[in-house]
């Protein structure tokens, strides 16, 4: 009982070592981001009347860390935002009986990536499982595209056997792309399962930038090497 008792603790001991022995992770993750970019759909409401909003887009994300000791971590990493897109169409008029008649038609897009360095605070990874929060500032783009037509059908007279002749139209409203960048905070929440060496996470964070808030939430993957 004496030697099992000794070798228990001498087997704790050890884990504890490993467990505190500073290392490097890679992580690898994939997710979704809710752009949350109110400002720039406000914007498109005003001007070309479309009310629909930017949807969930799909990226992905790599980081590089260094667990100081089981509670603290240094983390960065880039995540790509991923494509996130609005169409919508207003339809005006009737044919036959306004003699013109037609639809707007806007297509926007926005994306955006960013470069993050930050710290992870958290329960000790010693353990399986260990939840936490995490901040620090990042480097972001963001990208917008918006394009908005108006097409319509009008009568302008009568063919020589008396019936409606209809022209088809289309006037460019909006074409143009912009990027903007800056630098701003983020945090978020972090929790993850460890096997050994290999660790599977679920992270949300909400990055500030000048125009949206993008959250993501991203599933992820690490190797401590």
């Amino acid at each position: 009982m004496k030697k099992l008792l000794i070798g228990a603790i001498a087997l704790c001991t050890t884990m504890s070592a490993q467990a505190i022995e500073s290392s490097w992770y890679l992580k690898f993750g994939y997710g979704a981001t809710d752009p949350d970019a109110g400002i720039l759909e406000q914007q498109l409401s005003n001007e070309l009347g479309a009310y629909e909003q930017f949807g969930f887009a799909r990226g992905l994300s790599l980081a590089l860390g260094y667990q100081l000791n089981p509670y603290i971590a240094i983390e960065g990493g880039l995540v790509d935002w991923g494509d996130s897109t609005i169409e919508d169409k207003a339809y005006y008029g009737n044919l036959m009986l306004d003699g013109i008649a037609g639809h707007y038609r806007t297509k926007a897009r926005v994306s955006g990536n960013t470069g993050n360095l930050g710290v992870v605070l958290s329960t000790s990874v010693a353990r399986r499982f260990a939840v936490g929060v995490k901040g620090g500032f990042h480097v972001w783009t963001l990208e917008e595209r918006v394009r908005a037509i108006d097409e319509w059908q009008q009568i302008v007279g009568e063919n020589e056997s008396g019936g409606a002749v209809v022209v088809s139209s289309e006037t460019q409203l909006v074409d143009y792309a912009r990027s903007t960048d800056g630098s701003d905070p983020y945090a978020g929440l972090i929790a993850s399962y460890r096997e050994d060496s290999w660790a599977l996470s679920v992270e949300y964070t909400v990055f500030q930038t000048e125009f949206a808030d993008p959250s993501s939430t991203i599933f992820s993957v690490s190797k401590e090497f």
